[in-house]
């Protein structure tokens, strides 16, 4: 209604809002549609952002798990080689290095294929979640160039 009325005359105003009810109520009808739908851009810039940071820190802390097994692996090499040479006399002792070194292989390999179904899942979620974010967009902008 302020809209409208801010540009006629002080002495116009009456009159012009009875001329324009029409299209001052169907704005209203509009911009209470948007708040019942709440899709406010404030809403959806939030939404987006929290999204975003939801993400990278979780991504964050895959690569830092993976970052921890890839420095971990060539060490366990290095010292399983050390161990060998230093137990090749020792044949039960030889074994004991070879078995552990196995586990520990099977176990990074495990950890590191979990790791691979973090991050996919995360990419699923994240796309879902854009997904739903650019759904909003859509219906945003479908209500403003039906305000106009």
């Amino acid at each position: 209604m302020f809209k409208v009325l801010i540009k006629e005359k002080l002495d116009d105003r009456i009159i012009t809002l009875f001329e324009k009810l029409n299209e001052i109520l169907i704005i209203a009808e509009q911009n209470f549609e948007l708040y019942l739908n709440d899709l406010s851009l404030e809403k959806f810039r939030t939404d987006y952002i929290e999204s975003k940071e939801k993400y990278f820190s979780q991504l964050r802390d895959i690569l830092g798990k993976i970052t921890s097994q890839v420095i971990a692996l060539p060490l366990s090499i290095t010292a399983a080689a050390f161990a060998t040479y230093k137990t090749s006399d020792k044949p039960i002792l030889f074994i004991l290095v070879l078995i552990s070194f196995l586990l520990f292989s099977i176990y990074s390999f495990f950890l590191i294929r979990l790791y691979k179904f973090d991050v996919i899942d995360l990419d699923l979620s994240f796309k879902r979640d854009f997904k739903k974010l650019s759904e909003k967009l859509k219906s945003l902008q479908q209500m403003v160039e039906s305000a106009l």
